[in-house]
């Protein structure tokens, strides 16, 4: 109290000149909350004996007059922004969810609407306020009506506000019963009561109408076998009815939205019905599976990243699903996860030996397939207007604009001094290597990793926290040094050069280097194809492989792109001839021997070398020597023969589609910064030889690289293997 009181306003707030925000709140709950539009004339009007100050540090009081001649207080006098500041919330995972009982003052309101996962996941926020008499000095005092109509505040108030409450949770699957709970007290107000025994019993009575909507769509289902499935592929690719598919997809990951766009897209362009179904908002974190499947029946589900174990209770064992693995899923890399697949499946992922081999992925159900382009919607025909603004000779997208030190302190700050002392030394390390070759293989990491942690004085890093820590962190920061070091060389190439240089993405116009180049976001589809097409000369920079969706974008686009070269993506003919040999061989013995004889192996093998991924020899070998003292660096201990053989068969395959199999991409890479200048000075002046190499590598790229492709062979394989399957 004597904090505010020191604190106190000179003047009071006229509440007209809020009137406005209250009006927006008002018109905003009335359009979303149908038990409220009942009172809509009264949700905004002020008691007349209401006076409204600020204090100087940001609290709001009202204060009311009182029989007797006294005072009556709206909200306790607090330092309520000194309070909010100081609660400390979970974090804003997919689970978290709170309710306020009562009203809440602005500052915690504002403190928890700050609350924000990065993937842009945002909490919901759902009040209770049994008076509505409250209601209309609080909306004058609050901002909510962006976030009521996004989804994310919900109001219950009066006399029946729990029982409104709790029958709004149990309407809805994909809403669960909040985790924090808040208790807003103000000075004569009884808030309702609503404990969390009241709570979970919401969330068993959601479970059951879960249960309920599983059980209505096993009931598509209850005569759907591996005949009838085969019968009703073959009639949708003849004359009957198209199949009716639903991708779930989410919106907290634009990359899967896109790519669940695109095959949608290829699919429908092959005459299916396809259904995209992803979170309403981004204040629900749950997809709805069980309203979507139980109004009707489906021929096909589509998820990425997910397989059907995953969705246990929620996706009938008999309706088709494609699951495509995009991104390293832990989850899905282990044999349990292979053996899961049914005959109903057919699961979609790169490094087909690996997952097939390693991970028992059944081959008949298993389909190679690497990234992809929709050649449909990135297309060489140009809109002449968005070219011509987005017109320069060198450009650059991506996000990732924070320096590799700033990288480091994001990711590292709740590590032990230790660690992040040898990812900081790795960093100057690093980059100084990455001047003179293209990428950081295996080793190389191991390398420089050892080297930084000799250099500190400190018991040493336990081998489990350099592989699961150090090692996964080092990747991300050798990426992230090989896209800067790139850009530093691009933007002295386009000074000393004359030529414009341009960088889309997020935060390069806060780059301390390069925000001088920053040209801002751009959406994908249309505007990111003009970019393509208007720039002279594209940059892919990746350091883990240049075979990514936005190279086979602008390929596709019509455009040049000039890589940094990674070694991985040139072994593909030599990990052939190599995955072959270890079909024969069951130990490192047996491909010694193999190697020894057949000089077609002993090259790929060389070749494989040569990228630092691993050698392939006795133990007495010096190069192997060197690796073991590497490893037991690192790890403790170096490899046995057996864990070598292994090493060597999972680097060796999984080789389905490289950047290297593309016709002329071995023209278009650089390693160091004199090769990018001669590249970048050999094709800025020969729009000739670049639109050569574009016809050549758009004409791969549209033939294995498409969801048109992709479309074909998924709905080709389903057909055939339940057709195989009836028998």
């Amino acid at each position: 109290c004597r904090i505010e009181l020191e604190a106190s306003p000179s003047g009071e707030v006229d509440w007209s000149s809020l009137a406005a925000r209250c009006a927006a709140n008002v018109e905003a709950l009335v359009e979303t909350h149908p038990p409220l539009a009942a009172h809509a004339e009264r949700l905004g009007v002020v008691p007349t004996d209401a006076r409204l100050y600020v204090t100087r540090n940001g609290n709001p009081h009202v204060i009311r007059g009182a029989s007797g001649g006294g005072l009556r207080l709206f909200f306790p006098l607090a330092d309520h922004a000194g309070h909010a500041r100081r609660i400390e919330l979970p974090p804003p995972r997919g689970n978290l969810g709170m309710l306020c009982l009562g009203l809440p003052v602005p500052p915690l309101l504002a403190h928890l609407m700050a609350s924000v996962d990065p993937s842009g996941y945002t909490p919901p926020i759902d009040i209770i306020e049994p008076d509505l008499a409250a209601l209309g000095p609080w909306l004058h005092l609050v901002d909510i009506a962006g976030a009521v109509r996004a989804g994310r505040v919900h109001l219950f108030a009066g006399a029946e506000a729990v029982g409104t409450y709790t029958a709004f949770l149990e309407r809805s699957v994909t809403r669960h019963p909040p985790t924090v709970l808040i208790r807003n007290q103000r000075p004569d107000v009884r808030l309702p009561t609503l404990d969390r025994a009241q709570l979970d019993a919401t969330g068993r009575r959601q479970e059951q109408r879960r249960a309920d909507l599983f059980t209505q769509q096993t009931r598509h289902y209850a005569e759907c076998d591996s005949a009838f499935w085969a019968r009703r592929y073959d009639g949708a690719a003849g004359e009957g009815p198209p199949l009716s598919i639903v991708a779930f997809t989410t919106r907290f990951s634009t990359y899967i939205q896109h790519a669940m766009r695109d095959l949608a897209a290829a699919l429908r362009r092959r005459g299916c019905r396809v259904e995209i179904v992803m979170e309403p908002d981004d204040a629900t974190a749950a997809v709805d599976t069980w309203t979507t499947l139980a109004a009707e029946r489906h021929d096909l589900i589509l998820v990425i990243n997910h397989l059907r174990f995953e969705l246990e209770g929620r996706v009938d064992p008999r309706i088709p699903y494609v699951g495509w693995i995009q991104d390293h899923m832990p989850a899905l890399c282990t044999p349990a996860a292979g053996r899961s697949v049914t005959s109903y499946d057919l699961v979609l992922a790169r490094n087909a030996t690996e997952m097939c081999t390693r991970h028992a992925y059944p081959r008949e159900r298993f389909l190679p397939t690497p990234n992809l382009t929709d050649a449909v919607l990135y297309h060489p025909d140009r809109v002449s207007d968005d070219v011509a603004r987005a017109g320069c000779d060198l450009s650059y997208v991506g996000h990732g604009s924070g320096p590799p030190e700033a990288l480091w302190e994001e990711t590292t700050v709740a590590l032990p001094a230790p660690h992040r002392a040898v990812l900081r030394t790795f960093i100057d390390a690093a980059r100084v290597r990455l001047e003179r070759r293209g990428d950081m293989p295996y080793l190389l990491q191991l390398e420089l990793l050892a080297e930084a942690e000799a250099a500190h004085a400190h018991p040493p890093i336990t081998p489990a926290d350099r592989e699961r820590v150090l090692l996964p962190a080092a990747a991300a920061l050798g990426d992230r040094i090989i896209r800067h070091q790139s850009l530093a060389w691009a933007a002295e190439w386009a000074e000393t050069r004359g030529r414009r240089l341009r960088l889309y993405g997020r935060g390069w116009d806060r780059h301390p280097a390069f925000a001088r180049y920053a040209a801002g976001e751009v959406a994908n589809g249309p505007p990111l194809r003009s970019v393509y097409q208007a720039s002279t000369i594209n940059l892919q920079l990746n350091g883990f492989t240049a075979f990514h969706q936005r190279l086979l974008d602008a390929i596709a686009s019509g455009g040049f792109v000039l890589s940094r070269k990674i070694g991985r993506d040139f072994m593909g003919p030599a990990c052939r001839v190599i995955a072959d040999a270890f079909t024969a061989a069951a130990s490192l013995d047996g491909i010694l021997a193999r190697r020894a004889a057949d000089q077609n192996l002993d090259e790929a093998f060389t070749t494989v070398e040569a990228l630092g991924l691993a050698r392939c020899a006795e133990a007495t070998d010096p190069t192997r020597q060197r690796e073991a003292g590497l490893m037991t660096a690192v790890w403790g201990r170096p490899h046995t023969d057996a864990e070598l053989f292994e090493r060597l068969r999972t680097i060796t395959e999984g080789t389905d589609a490289l950047a290297g199999d593309i016709p002329g991409f071995a023209d278009t890479v650089f390693e160091t910064k004199q090769q990018m200048f001669e590249q970048l000075d050999r094709y800025d002046g020969d729009p000739a030889a670049r639109a050569a190499l574009v016809a050549r590598m758009r004409a791969w790229v549209c033939e294995h690289a498409t969801y048109d492709a992709l479309a074909g062979r998924v709905l080709t394989r389903l057909r055939e293997r339940f057709a195989a399957d009836a028998g």
